[in-house]
């Protein structure tokens, strides 16, 4: 019914949606197992429904595609022939012009309401009765008569003799063209419980969908989340005001509040996340499209899926995952008969993985393809000028990966739909830095490609670890932090001008945030015992020294201002305890600069 249709419209869409979604999922099932009767009926029960969905809000053309290919599935399900290519191409095509049509609803119903009503055409008017009104049908016909001697009615829904035959439940719909004044009049009026203008912009009832879950606005969670945020700030601040109290019983309320304040950060932060399958389950449809057209046999794996994360950062690392698994497919994957000549399975194989690893998350996609070749690398690198010829022989194979990551770095000649271009890999490590996060590849020729993404789990209220330097606070992410040490100035040794540590058996590069910074002043003094952080960047480790440790926190991360914003070595700024800011760093941008600048390097 159109009275429906502006209260309902977004309801239908979110499900339309999610419901294309899984269809993608199942038939690349159906592919590899054409004749799965329950992969079949499970495709067949989701068009039916979206033909009744469809067909209750008078959507002809989603209806229509909805009914044929039921009717094709029921076919097969009853004659057990399977489903071939043909039928799985025409299937895929059809929910392609499905999620267009879902996309286009709402633009065309607004475009056609603001049409009416910049042309005074007639609106609808819902009118809901009262749920414990006797006779409806018989108060419903007396409200019409009402209306029709004021304004012409140019149409009823039901029609007037279903309505007088009591067969109506407990609404219906009236359009005339003054639709304001009939509101007005009825209103005065016994026995209705709402009276509402079609396409009014209006919080709208939604049909119960179950108990236990509602339908939340987003921007309500960012504002929540914000609020808390700051909360937490002022309890910070708080404790550090109230730290030297020695009332038993204000301690008491103190432990209380950040107690309880610390349960509400847990459950906000609870409701906001969301599964990686929202993201991990289209990937089978886009592995499946994208080695069809470059001529590729790919299976994929997924696990992990389960792990639930901030829907602000599955927002954020919706691209990065697209084109890494678009770099697998078309620069990792060998085509079929590449593969048979290396005595590899004709068929590639990708994995995409999610794990969590010390309070972050861990997402890697795996290839088994030709794996990365160095040389050419390195070829490409010394051509664009980004390496001296002097340094080619210098370079280990981490700082050789690193230059993947330079904007423009492609080894490709030719530009293709799919790669080539030169844009990718950087914007993927820029994306990956803006959430906290780092980016590693490990790569073995002819043996495949693996990519890590470590990042927090949440990008509002990450964990920082505070230290001290000249005076100055600074935060780092917990996510590159390993461990906090002190160690003696004398276990620092030299090695090739640069200096190093051993740290149960394992040599470590040593590098003082004084000089990172480009502090060169006179007045450094020699400490016996040296405060230490043990940094993991990208699968390295370091030892960076600093003047003090300050401990862990909560940090609310907010963007920098203008125009510290193009400083490349902060993500950001937080409020410490005793309300001053702090800048938190992004150390892997602080690591490339260190190689050309720093002594330590």
């Amino acid at each position: 019914m159109n009275g429906d249709r502006s209260q309902y419209i977004k309801l239908f869409k979110e499900e339309a949606g999610e419901y294309l979604d899984r269809l993608d999922e199942i038939v690349v099932k159906m592919e590899k197992d054409p004749t799965n009767d329950e992969i079949i009926t499970e495709a067949f029960r989701i068009f039916h429904t979206l033909k009744g969905m469809a067909a209750s809000l008078g959507y002809k053309e989603i209806e229509s595609i909805s009914h044929d290919l039921e009717e094709r599935l029921e076919e097969i399900k009853k004659y057990g022939k399977g489903v071939d290519k043909g039928i799985i191409d025409r299937i895929f095509g059809e929910i392609d012009r499905l999620e267009y049509l879902v996309g286009k609803i709402g633009e065309e119903d607004r475009e056609g309401l603001e049409e009416r009503i910049q042309e005074g055409g007639p609106l609808f008017i819902k009118i809901t009765l009262k749920k414990d009104i006797e006779l409806p049908g018989a108060r419903a016909a007396v409200i019409i008569k009402r209306i029709e001697e004021r304004e012409e009615i140019e149409e009823i829904k039901p029609s007037f003799e279903e309505i007088k035959a009591g067969e109506m439940g407990d609404t219906f719909w009236v359009r005339c063209a003054n639709a304001e004044g009939v509101r007005e009049m009825l209103s005065t009026m016994d026995g209705i419980e709402e009276i509402r203008i079609e396409g009014e912009e209006k919080e709208k009832r939604v049909p119960k969908g179950g108990v236990g879950g509602i339908r939340v606005n987003v921007e309500l969670l960012d504002y929540l989340q914000n609020v808390v945020g700051e909360l937490v700030v002022s309890s910070s601040q708080l404790s550090v005001l109230l730290k030297d109290i020695e009332e038993e019983q204000n301690k008491r309320v103190l432990e209380a509040h950040n107690s309880s304040l610390k349960e509400l950060q847990n459950i906000v932060t609870r409701i906001r996340l969301v599964p990686l399958s929202l993201i991990f389950n289209k990937f089978p449809r886009y592995v499946r499209d994208l080695s069809k057209e470059l001529g590729r046999e790919v299976s994929l794996d997924i696990y992990g899926s389960d792990i639930e994360v901030d829907r602000s950062l599955l927002e954020g690392i919706s691209y990065p995952l697209i084109h890494l698994i678009r770099n697998a497919v078309s620069h990792g994957i060998e085509p079929p008969l590449v593969r048979e000549k290396a005595g590899k399975v004709a068929t590639g194989r990708i994995t995409v993985s999610a794990k969590r690893a010390k309070g972050d998350i861990l997402i890697e996609i795996s290839d088994d393809g030709k794996g990365i070749d160095e040389k050419e690398v390195l070829l490409t690198a010394l051509e664009k000028g980004w390496v001296r010829e002097g340094e080619i022989d210098t370079l280990t194979k981490k700082e050789i990966l690193r230059l993947l990551f330079l904007p423009g770095f492609t080894t490709l000649n030719t530009v293709s739909e799919v790669s080539g271009r030169g844009v990718g890999l950087d914007i993927v490590k820029d994306i990956v830095r803006s959430v906290g996060g780092s980016v590693n590849i490990k790569t073995e020729k002819n043996k495949g490609t693996t990519v890590s993404m470590k990042m927090p789990l949440s990008m509002s209220i990450i964990r920082v670890y505070l230290i001290e330097s000249k005076g100055q606070i600074f935060a780092l992410p917990m996510t590159f932090v390993d461990e906090t040490i002190m160690i003696p100035e004398v276990t620092i040794s030299q090695l090739m001008g640069k200096e190093i540590m051993l740290l149960r058996r394992e040599i470590l590069p040593v590098y003082r945030f004084s000089d990172i910074m480009k502090d060169y002043s006179n007045d450094k003094k020699s400490k016996a015992i040296l405060p230490c952080v043990i940094v993991e960047i990208e699968n390295e480790r370091f030892a960076l020294i600093v003047d003090n440790f300050k401990g862990s926190s909560d940090a609310v991360v907010k963007p920098l201002p203008l125009p510290l914003n193009t400083i490349k070595e902060y993500t950001g700024i937080t409020i410490i305890g005793d309300g001053k800011p702090c800048l938190i760093l992004d150390l892997p941008s602080f690591r490339y600069r260190r190689r050309y600048e720093n002594k330590g390097a």
